[in-house]
């Protein structure tokens, strides 16, 4: 015995419009980020190390691959 499957219309779903209002616009404030010197060489010695990296180490130099580390940490960090 072979089972026959029901034909049936198909239904092509719409999609609906909405208007939504304007948000209000708000400041967004970094956090105050406690983070002592020693967990700060840390997260500069890593993201040195990734950017050395992504440039596979090479035509750069430590030295650029650290002062730019140390620059963003300390902007994510708020120093």
């Amino acid at each position: 015995m072979t089972s026959v499957k029901p034909r049936g219309k198909t239904v092509k779903a719409t999609r609906q419009t909405t208007t939504t209002k304007p948000r209000a616009t708000s400041r967004i404030t970094k956090p105050n980020v406690e983070v002592d010197d020693d967990k700060r060489q840390q997260m500069i010695r890593e993201a040195a190390y990734f950017k050395a990296m992504g440039r596979e180490f090479a035509n750069g130099s430590p030295e650029q691959d650290w002062i730019e580390a140390e620059q963003e940490i300390n902007h994510l960090i708020g120093a």
